[in-house]
C-alpha cells in the first residue's frame, strides 16, 4: 500500500527537481512543457522523472524529460492515459 504522504512528497520533488531542470538550462515557458508540467501535477501513485540534456555541437537542448511510472494498469490503459496527454 502507498501512504498518500509520501506521493505528495515524491510529487513535491519531483515538481522541484522539474523547475530546478528548467531554470538551469533556461527552458522557456512552451506549451508542451507547461502541458507535461500540468500532467505531472495531475499524476497518482509512484513515478520517476528523468530530465536529461542533449547536446548539438555548441547548442545545449535542456527540455528533454522522460517519466517512468509504477503502474498496475494494462498496456492499453497506459497507451489510452499517455495519448490523453496530447489532448
Amino acid at each position: 500500500m502507498i501512504d498518500s504522504n509520501i506521493v505528495a512528497d515524491n510529487r513535491e520533488k519531483i515538481l522541484r527537481y522539474f523547475h530546478e531542470h528548467k531554470r538551469a538550462f533556461d527552458v522557456g515557458d512552451l506549451y508542451v512543457i507547461n502541458k507535461f508540467e500540468s500532467f505531472l501535477r495531475c499524476q497518482q501513485g509512484q513515478y520517476f522523472l528523468d530530465c536529461g540534456v542533449k547536446i548539438d555541437r555548441d547548442i545545449i537542448h535542456g527540455g528533454r524529460f522522460t517519466i517512468n511510472m509504477q503502474t498496475k494498469q494494462s498496456k492499453q490503459g497506459q497507451i489510452a492515459r499517455a495519448l490523453s496527454f496530447f489532448s
